[in-house]
């Protein structure tokens, strides 16, 4: 692939955006599908260049629901079977470590 058929891949795909309406929480995100999607974002440059990113992966009705009563979410998510929180937390003064592995940047509840 040459230069410009990779830029134009690149513009494609940033081009694409679809906002899901309506959610079945009966139709839960397959586990190969929510790896991807974490990598992905494990991956994401940050503005420091250390990709110091977590990710809270929230699989459980009743907290969702809780999140939902008390405005967190949009009311069109009501009726999510998982969402995805990130972020980063710094580790006092200094810089959070680079690229660690999936298994230290994704919890579960």
């Amino acid at each position: 692939m040459n230069k410009e058929q990779l830029k134009a891949q690149i513009l494609e795909a940033h081009n694409f955006r679809f906002a899901t309406k309506v959610f079945d929480k009966d139709k839960p995100v397959d586990e190969s599908d929510m790896k991807f999607i974490l990598e992905v974002g494990r991956l994401s440059p940050s503005s420091i260049g250390l990709e110091p990113w977590r990710f809270v992966i929230l699989e459980n009705e009743a907290v969702n629901d809780i999140l939902a009563k008390h405005g967190v979410m949009n009311p069109e998510e009501e009726g999510i079977s998982v969402m995805v929180a990130f972020g980063y937390r710094a580790q006092g003064p200094k810089r959070p470590k680079a690229r660690r592995p999936y298994d230290d940047v994704v919890s579960r509840f």
